[in-house]
């Protein structure tokens, strides 16, 4: 296709997506304005699930996609009322976010709530085998790409490095990036999120795609923490308490050699919701989607089919945060125990 052709469509899909943020609610329906990635990630099918269950099965309300990007815009949309849901914010930033501290003190806080959360995986650190490396302390001095400048993989493998003072050299870039670095051998290994598998009361890990390529030239084990090395990030750093997760020894297929770990831990994505959308809304969404997961959602988004997105969510809402009052709602109709601590002030007994 000539670049004239693809500047012409892009240049259409743009005006396309001026003309929706700007359509008015329909009258007497409840507009949901969901931000979420640009419609080039790999997450953006997420949202589009979540859009369908919405349009399809929640009586009252409308639901419009805003492709933005990142957290970095959708979270400010969010502050300035262009959007009143988001489905693309770490569980790891949320309580900054809510706080209006850490990276995000510019915002000032914003009044959200834990919505539902789309998948968990573990950020794994990967190092090629050759170079010999047995425990995190083995890194002191090495070369590991961090990820991307600013993402939850760095702030998290820093607070690690600088509780356990592992002194390792830290390398900045994408998972394309790492992949050549480790080839040409500049770095001995890369940190990258992975997904998932329960197994039991919990759950496992398994390499992703990036691991599984690189591997085929430069074979790749994992490193993690100890229960001793977990309980000291844990004392200095209590956020990591949902943050850290074990897996069994011999429970990698990729990786059967590899002893019992602890291994930081997000949920890659989560839906999240303002608070002062109305409660009912809140609630017809959140159980429309729990009635739709498997059918709708995870269709759109197989990741995350083998997550329960109530139990799960409730489980792992990091500390800081509450649910939304609907979900709330929803969550003690079937059952579930809610710690009162997740209960918002909004929310009314129904």
């Amino acid at each position: 296709m000539r670049r004239s052709s693809i500047s012409k469509i892009a240049s259409l899909a743009g005006t396309i997506l001026i003309l929706l943020m700007s359509m008015p609610a329909i009258a007497g329906t409840f507009n949901l304005n969901l931000a979420t990635t640009n419609i080039n990630s790999g997450n953006y099918p997420w949202a589009v699930g979540v859009s369908e269950v919405v349009n399809k099965h929640v009586e009252g309300a409308s639901c419009r996609l805003i492709a933005l990007g990142g957290a970095g815009l959708t979270v400010p949309a969010l502050k300035t009322h262009q959007a009143n849901f988001s489905t693309n914010i770490t569980s790891w930033d949320m309580a900054d976010i809510v706080a209006g501290t850490g990276k995000w003190a510019k915002l000032g806080g914003v009044p959200m709530r834990m919505f539902c959360l789309r998948e968990f995986g573990y950020q794994m650190w990967f190092v090629a085998k050759s170079a010999g490396v047995k425990n995190v302390m083995d890194l002191k001095g090495k070369k590991i790409n961090i990820g991307a400048v600013g993402a939850a993989t760095e702030g998290q493998a820093k607070l690690i490095d600088d509780a356990l003072n592992i002194g390792a050299d830290w390398t900045y870039g994408s998972t394309g990036t790492a992949s050549e670095q480790i080839s040409d051998r500049q770095v001995i290994g890369y940190i990258k999120s992975c997904p998932s598998f329960p197994e039991g009361s919990q759950y496992m890990a398994r390499f992703d795609s990036s691991a599984l390529n690189i591997s085929t030239s430069v074979p790749l084990t994992v490193v993690g923490l100890t229960k001793e090395q977990r309980d000291t990030v844990v004392a200095k750093y209590p956020k990591f308490k949902k943050f850290l997760g074990k897996i069994p020894a011999g429970a990698i297929e990729q990786a059967p050699d590899a002893p019992e770990l602890w291994m930081t831990t997000m949920a890659i994505s989560a839906m999240v919701s303002m608070a002062d959308v109305p409660q009912d809304i809140q609630y017809r969404v959140i159980k429309a989607m729990a009635e739709h997961w498997k059918d709708i959602v995870a269709v759109a988004y197989p990741p995350c089919g083998v997550w329960d997105p109530i139990k799960d969510t409730i489980e792992n809402t990091p500390d800081g945060v509450q649910l939304a009052a609907g979900v709330v709602q929803y969550a003690l109709e079937k059952g579930y125990d809610v710690p009162a601590e997740l209960i918002p002030s909004e929310y009314k007994k129904k």
